[in-house]
């Protein structure tokens, strides 16, 4: 992924491919999210509270102040965590969902043996 290398002047390639990775995560959220929804999984408001206010102690911890965060901001702390509120309840029925998935899913061993045999050639070998 073009953010993980930090490349620091990108040139417009770079800049077209990292607007498709940040376009089609955005996408891909908004379709687990939709998801989420349609099976009808919800968050407790007191998960979202206590979730919301872990992002928000992170934020002040990196800026070094509630004070900086609301300078940053141009906001008061209200008006942040109310902007973050939304995204945050987003993320964590996102979360739900893939948990719920990853719990019900289920592999047998002839599973993981056809897998491996079938891309071998993927695999790095191993000393002996």
């Amino acid at each position: 992924m073009l953010l993980e290398n930090e490349i620091k002047y990108p040139d417009q390639d770079q800049i077209n491919e990292l607007r498709e990775q940040v376009l089609e995560s955005y996408i891909f959220q908004k379709v687990l999210l939709a998801k989420a929804i349609e099976e009808t999984l919800s968050v407790e408001d007191r998960t979202v509270e206590k979730e919301l206010t872990r992002k928000l102690d992170n934020l002040i911890a990196r800026v070094g102040s509630q004070e900086k965060l609301v300078e940053y901001f141009g906001k008061t702390i209200r008006q942040i965590k109310r902007e973050m509120r939304q995204g945050v309840e987003d993320g964590l029925l996102i979360e739900m969902l893939r948990q719920q998935k990853i719990t019900s899913a289920r592999v047998r061993r002839q599973d993981v043996i056809d897998f491996y045999e079938s891309n071998i050639q993927d695999f790095p070998m191993m000393p002996e």
